[in-house]
């Protein structure tokens, strides 16, 4: 995962609360022009961005979502975070577990920051964005990762765990073969991680709360935003989500359009957003079901930003 990509209405409180707050690096490497507009700002976290927009309203993700940093000095953080509340009002911090901070910022998005956590590799990141998704379709996301993206994924019912998104392969479960763990035995809700870098993992955990999956009730929770990923077999990958006959997806403002994969690979990428089933059987629901929808960059490993230093004012490049 490279980037997640949000819209405010504002920027200056997108600076108060990502440069000033979080303590975040505006990138000093790119203008306006290469980020795609003046209207769009990015700040560095270790190997990772956020990507900030002008737009006519918040997006904000799912009720029940989180995104998981990791950030060396959490207590300083705080400290700032408090200068940053008294300025905008609409800031919310808690203290989860000793130095694992909970983060609300002024539009409702939900960021937990940890000191540190086993299984991710840097100093800085983002780790993980944990979404809830409806009841019997965690192991069906998986599946849809692992067939069509080359994923690796498991899904489990957890354990209690030190951060939101569990500790991986440390974590009970089954890895994802095709089935998958169906239910739980423990009570506890299932979820399903699927790997999206190295450390970082994409967590999708069944809330009985959403009531029954539609696509109605599924496209009701998607906010318009998105995140970008790299892919080590583009061309296959790309083939794998447009089959059977699936349509380019071209409805964003961006410029990357593509009608075929050739143009995808001019590109350096290629977007997607509906995440369907992809099993049948076993009482299962017919191919091509919606299941849940995020916005996706996918990019190759010849995107010009691949492996891009990214300076941070506390850890330098990396």
């Amino acid at each position: 995962m490279e980037h997640i990509n949000l819209e405010v209405p504002d920027l200056e409180v997108a600076r108060l609360f990502y440069g000033e707050g979080l303590g975040l690096t505006a990138d000093p490497g790119t203008t306006g022009t290469q980020r795609g507009g003046y209207h769009v700002m990015w700040y560095n976290i270790g190997k990772q961005q956020f990507h900030i927009a002008r737009g006519p309203a918040a997006q904000v993700l799912p009720p029940g979502s989180v995104v998981g940093l990791v950030m060396p000095n959490v207590g300083a953080m705080a400290e700032r975070l408090e200068g940053i509340r008294r300025l905008l009002g609409d800031v919310s911090l808690t203290y989860a577990r000793g130095d694992t901070l909970e983060v609300v910022d002024p539009y409702g998005n939900t960021f937990v920051v940890h000191a540190s956590l086993p299984h991710f590799p840097g100093r800085q990141g983002i780790a993980y964005v944990q979404l809830p998704c409806f009841r019997g379709t965690a192991h069906q996301i998986a599946g849809f990762y692992a067939a069509r993206m080359g994923a690796r994924c498991r899904v489990s019912a957890p354990a209690p765990t030190s951060s939101p998104a569990g500790s991986g392969a440390e974590a009970g479960g089954t890895r994802h073969d095709g089935g998958g763990t169906r239910g739980s035995t423990s009570g506890a809700p299932v979820r399903a991680e699927v790997v999206v870098g190295p450390g970082q993992r994409l967590v999708f955990v069944e809330q009985g709360q959403l009531g029954p999956r539609s696509d109605k009730t599924v496209a009701s929770l998607f906010g318009g935003w998105h995140l970008a990923m790299y892919v080590a077999d583009f061309s296959t990958t790309f083939r794998a989500i447009h089959h059977p006959d699936r349509p380019p997806f071209n409805e964003h403002p961006y410029r990357d359009t593509y009608s075929n994969v050739r143009d995808a690979l001019r590109n350096h990428q290629f977007r997607f957003q509906d995440i369907i089933s992809t099993e049948q059987g076993e009482g299962q629901e017919e191919d091509g079901v919606l299941l849940y929808r995020i916005s996706h960059e996918v990019r190759s490993l010849h995107h010009p930003l691949y492996g891009r230093p990214l300076y941070g004012r506390e850890t330098g490049f990396v």
